[in-house]
């Protein structure tokens, strides 16, 4: 804990310094996040947002949200809502309509508790941060985050606090914070609030599902490694025990956090899956391009039905549709990336105010620029990982764990799944943050010498 002493007395300030970072956000939520767009006026009920809502999502969410607020859960009718989304935003907009009624200003409300919960994170960014560097730098550095528009649109804008994004990120980054910390103090708690907020997400976007499964793959195949690892050099097993401890803990809790929706499917959809999106996902890669035509044209230009541009003889079969798809990918990789990668700088560097399709609208300098810092921060974290002198460390496979399989689940949704802009924004975020985190352990700004 951060404490000054004043007239004898110790201070713990740690409120101030989260009381700082909460009003900057909220600032800039408010003033400085519409570059995506707006989806209405900051103070705009609920039935208006329904009305004249922009997207689909949104309406979606708020649907199911009403349903459960007027009837303790979602109806048969929109049932539906839960096959393709999981349930958590729809639960806390339905908190907020019970608490305060359809009156209330739903957009300002999610940017409020969107402030909170990033004033939070930074705080923890900057509690890691002063053990390693001068505090002035660990209070600014967190702040850089949010200098870059795609965090301060994404994250605390109109359409990003609607979509549920917002909170996905913020607990997936809690995860990441905490399993830290849970390195860093030996505190087996600090891993079961790591394991939390990771199922937690899983409950506000589904993709972070996807994610979560890859950090139990590589997790089992990282305490394999280590095992090997530790067998073949002659290393106890010992130095390695807070990791693997914390890496089990933090997957067991995940795993019984996310098995209640499982059941829930299983028992009301006769599926285990975490929703049923994927379905629709391989569906989509056998239609013929004329049959977007009129609506979705934008799932066409994000490359929706590669496997049938790639192989025409399996356009429009409806047997064995994911065996087939995944077929053509194994049998023609080349042809499948090909396509993929014509296209995907269009995205990566897309104008900031795109959201599914890159916008036609040419992207400023500045703009490229930024992403293309943001490629440098991927580049440079990936090889620190694998070349540091302590690459083999304790805090370096914890990061290097949840790296990769950041890298590997994107690289199978971005396989199968169509492009969309705001599909690259997560990614994008977790670099930055990443890439701050490895440099403060470096000595290009380590003034402390402290080791996690």
């Amino acid at each position: 804990m951060t404490k000054i002493i004043l007239n004898n007395k110790s201070i713990n300030y740690n409120i101030y310094i989260w009381f700082i970072y909460f009003v900057s956000i909220f600032l800039m939520a408010i003033f400085f996040s519409n570059g995506i767009g707006k989806i209405g006026s900051i103070f705009s009920g609920i039935v208006d947002l329904l009305n004249n809502g922009r997207y689909g999502d949104p309406k979606y969410f708020l649907t199911a949200a009403i349903d459960i607020a007027e009837n303790g859960w979602i109806t048969p009718r929109n049932d539906w809502i839960f096959n393709l989304w999981p349930p958590g935003f729809a639960i806390l907009e339905s908190s907020l309509i019970f608490l305060f009624g359809k009156d209330l200003p739903l957009i300002l409300f999610l940017q409020i508790l969107s402030s909170i919960l990033y004033a939070s994170i930074l705080l923890m960014i900057f509690n890691l941060f002063k053990e390693k560097i001068n505090t002035f730098y660990a209070f600014l550095l967190p702040l850089t985050i949010f200098m870059l528009p795609i965090s301060r649109d994404f994250l605390l804008g109109q359409i990003g606090v609607s979509f549920g994004e917002t909170f996905s990120i913020g607990f997936f980054l809690l995860f990441l914070l905490f399993s830290i910390k849970s390195l860093k103090t030996n505190l087996i708690k600090y891993a079961v609030y790591s394991g939390f907020f990771l199922g937690l997400s899983c409950y506000f976007r589904s993709y972070f599902e996807t994610l979560q499964v890859f950090l139990t793959i590589m997790g089992i195949a990282f305490v394999l490694i280590i095992f090997g690892y530790a067998y073949f050099k002659k290393i106890k097993l010992l130095s390695f025990k807070k990791l693997l401890i914390s890496i089990a803990t933090i997957l067991i809790v995940s795993n019984l956090l996310m098995l209640p929706w499982r059941v829930y499917h299983q028992v009301n959809q006769n599926m285990i899956k975490w929703v049923g999106t994927a379905d629709l996902m391989f569906q989509n890669q056998l239609r013929t391009s004329d049959s977007f035509v009129g609506g979705a044209e934008w799932l066409l230009i994000g490359g929706a039905n590669t496997a049938c541009r790639v192989d025409v003889d399996v356009c429009n079969q409806t047997e064995d549709v994911k065996k087939l798809v995944i077929k053509t990918w194994l049998f023609n990789p080349l042809e499948w990336y090909r396509i993929k990668f014509e296209i995907i700088d269009e995205y990566w560097f897309a104008n900031r105010g795109s959201w599914t399709s890159p916008s036609k609208i040419k992207a400023p300098i500045m703009n490229k620029f930024a992403d293309g810092l943001i490629l440098i921060f991927i580049i440079i974290s990936i090889g620190y990982l694998m070349i540091n002198k302590n690459k083999f460390s304790k805090n370096n496979l914890l990061i290097a764990w949840i790296y990769l399989s950041l890298l590997l689940s994107y690289a199978a949704i971005y396989t199968f799944a169509h492009f969309e802009v705001r599909y690259f924004y997560f990614p994008k975020i977790l670099s930055i943050v990443i890439f701050l985190i490895i440099i403060s352990e470096t000595k290009l700004i380590n003034n402390k010498k402290k080791e996690i």
